[in-house]
């Protein structure tokens, strides 16, 4: 592995998935340092947990916000100026759940940092020349492993079942990080028209199915349904 192993940053936001266990069995795994970056109301708490759980740094961001689902680009500009107060050189590697919003606000913050997107991180692996990414491609059917250079990452991870145990003592104090006073902007985004067949079946949060009995009317008339619901395929 290299000299300068990068740095895991669990990015815990409201209304998304719990990011923390999965950061902690990466960072147990491969004995790579955890910080966590807690965002929104509740973050002094999540942040004190992540405490308790072993990480280096614990952030606690103030931010007057309800739900990442509610305005994303608000969400990755507030993540985008967090992590330029925090990201002091050297590699990280920027932890998101893997939700439609996670997808969303990790893309964001990869792009306006200039950091690599990543896409959803199946596992870590050091090797004598580095770290490798383990990836999914084409719906999960194929499995990639790229090495990470000296640039940092955003990626999304699923969370795993089970309790995860500390990865250490509880020694970091929660770290306050007050950005209300700049009250970023939105990041700037374009919408680009989509096929009529472009379902994201992975970040979906509701799949409508149909079978045997329905012909071509019918599936069409199933997909104009779910182009009608947010986050749908």
């Amino acid at each position: 592995m290299s000299s300068v192993a990068p740095i895991l940053l669990a990015i815990c936001l409201p209304g998304g998935g719990d990011v923390l266990p999965a950061s902690l069995a990466l960072a147990q795994a491969q004995d790579l340092e955890l910080w966590a970056m807690a965002i929104g109301p509740g973050a002094d708490a999540v942040a004190e947990h992540a405490a308790k759980m072993g990480v280096s740094r614990a952030f606690a961001v103030a931010a007057s916000i309800s739900s990442v689902s509610d305005d994303p680009e608000h969400i990755a500009s507030l993540c985008s100026e967090s992590l330029r107060r925090t990201c002091d050189g050297g590699s990280y590697i920027c932890l998101f759940s893997a939700d439609p919003c996670g997808d969303a606000v990790a893309a964001m913050v990869g792009i306006d940092l200039g950091f690599e997107c990543a896409g959803r991180l199946l596992g870590l692996d050091a090797q004598g020349d580095g770290l490798w990414l383990g990836r999914s491609a084409y719906g999960g059917r194929l499995q990639l492993a790229t090495r990470l250079d000296s640039r940092s990452c955003t990626c999304v991870v699923q969370p795993v079942r089970g309790v995860v145990p500390a990865i250490g003592q509880a020694v970091a104090q929660v770290e306050a990080l007050d950005i209300s006073e700049l009250a970023p902007e939105a990041l700037a985004t374009t919408i680009a028209p989509v096929d009529e067949e472009g379902f994201d079946l992975h970040s979906a949060r509701l799949v409508f199915s149909g079978g045997r009995g329905m012909d071509e009317q019918g599936f069409a008339c199933l997909a104009e349904l779910a182009h009608t619901v947010d986050h749908a395929a």
